[in-house]
């Protein structure tokens, strides 16, 4: 079994059950266990709006997920996700219709922030992991997206997602986030890595951005592999997602110069007039919260007038994150976002909207 072997296979979500098995053909994979563990990028539920809402290709889509019950039919499968701190990974699950699938098809579902840990050595001392890594063959699931932090998230950093929530504050307030996702990557190793890449996500991520049409499922044994085949893919230099080193692989089933889709990165979104700037510690809970403000501002009559006024005809730049400095490319008003930036707030004497991270009614204050 070559562990460096990447299947590239197009495909829609219709024929995403038949490319998945040919996929796994391609790469002689068959689970040595009964107890299959499948581990998605679930951060968040899809959300429309105006403006500011959550695309379908920024979480693993249902139907890839469906495929994949369909492929390991007769295996005892577990769904496991956790969310980041401080929102509801029962509801994310619910509203991504994760539950309901389940149910159909004799699954269990677990929410990886209420299980039994166990405590495992990495290069930090010991890591709080669950205990179903011992029990079940790890699938890991992840979707083909850019994200303004780590330019990618792909296989090595959706396992973050099997972190407690005060680990996952850890990687990015006291560790060095790349370093950290490397060392998680050394003490956990996914059975197979299987990208949903049919809709991907660009200038953006984890929760906004652009949704591409790559029409491809990526897969293999070694996650680095699979996520260094990825980058290639996607025209995505390792330069700019430094969890990530050259790993040598090579390529089963369609030709990556044949199925190359250029993806763009960026470490600033922007919605609108609002430019989103994400600094060294910043967190997807402040990212996240931009879109509960989002849901409150358009249930405001009195602050869509004044977006209109300062978000949409005027630039606002928002900051995230512990940046010492303003970024070099903020050239409009200025606020700072979340407990992180209090200090440079101080410093430059300006707005500041509290909270770790900000509530709803904070948020709005951005306006």
């Amino acid at each position: 079994m070559d562990s460096s072997l990447v299947a590239v296979l197009p495909s829609t979500y219709r024929t995403a059950e038949t490319q998945i098995r040919e996929a796994l053909r391609l790469l002689d994979y068959c689970p040595q266990r009964e107890k299959l563990l499948l581990k998605p990028n679930l951060v968040t539920a899809p959300l429309w709006l105006p403006l500011g809402g959550i695309p379908r290709a920024a979480v693993t889509d249902l139907r890839f997920i469906e495929a994949l019950l369909r492929v390991f039919d007769g295996y005892d499968i577990t769904i496991a996700e956790g969310a980041i701190p401080g929102y509801d990974t029962d509801a994310i699950l619910e509203k991504n219709g994760i539950y309901a699938l389940a149910r159909k098809y004799g699954a269990q579902v677990v929410n990886l922030n209420q299980v039994k840990r166990v405590a495992v050595p990495w290069a930090y001392g010991h890591l709080r992991l669950p205990a179903l890594l011992q029990t079940h063959e790890y699938i890991n699931v992840p979707k083909l997206k850019t994200h303004v932090l780590t330019g990618m998230t792909l296989g090595c950093k959706n396992q973050k997602g099997l972190l407690a929530g005060a680990d996952k504050v850890r990687f990015h307030r006291q560790l060095d986030l790349h370093a950290a996702i490397q060392a998680l990557n050394d003490a956990v190793q996914p059975a197979l890595t299987l990208v949903d890449g049919i809709l991907g996500l660009d200038r953006g991520g984890p929760t906004a951005g652009r949704t591409r049409h790559a029409n491809l499922i990526i897969a293999g044994r070694d996650v680095r592999a699979v996520d260094v085949a990825c980058c290639d893919l996607v025209s995505v230099p390792l330069e700019a997602v430094a969890h990530l080193a050259r790993v040598p692989y090579h390529t089963v089933g369609a030709p990556l110069d044949q199925v190359r889709i250029p993806f763009e990165t960026t470490t600033e979104t922007i919605v609108a007039n609002l430019h989103m700037h994400a600094g060294v510690g910043a967190c997807s809970r402040c990212m996240q919260s931009m879109h509960k403000g989002a849901v409150a501002y358009w249930h405001s009559p009195r602050h869509i007038l004044r977006g209109l006024w300062s978000c949409i005809l005027h630039r606002t730049d928002l900051i995230m994150g512990q940046d010492k400095e303003i970024p070099h490319e903020a050239s409009g008003r200025l606020i700072c976002y979340g407990q992180c930036t209090q200090k440079l707030a101080e410093r430059h004497n300006l707005l500041w909207i509290p909270g770790c991270p900000p509530s709803p009614a904070e948020h709005l204050k951005l306006y």
